[in-house]
């Protein structure tokens, strides 16, 4: 998919409930569950062009409420859809 395509066809939207296990490469690890704030791209990064990233503000965490913790530079593939 070209860059132009998933800025136009983001994966998630402003307001989207997602959910991320906390520790990613432990399997079997709690989640935690938030909620889509912003999608932007970035440009000229060490790594690369990333023109898809997601803002998340968590409010859950194993399966209970925490305080509003707002993280940054989460991709696509790294964020899984809740109902």
């Amino acid at each position: 998919m070209s860059a132009s395509t998933l800025r136009a066809n983001p994966r998630f939207r402003v307001g989207d409930t997602v959910a991320r296990p906390i520790n990613v490469f432990k399997s079997g690890s709690p989640v935690r569950i938030g909620t889509v704030t912003r999608v932007y791209s970035e440009s000229g990064t060490q790594f690369g062009d990333y023109p898809e990233l997601y803002e998340v503000t968590w409010t859950i965490e194993r399966g209970k409420p925490i305080e509003p913790l707002v993280c940054t530079g989460y991709l696509r593939h790294g964020l899984d859809p809740l109902p």
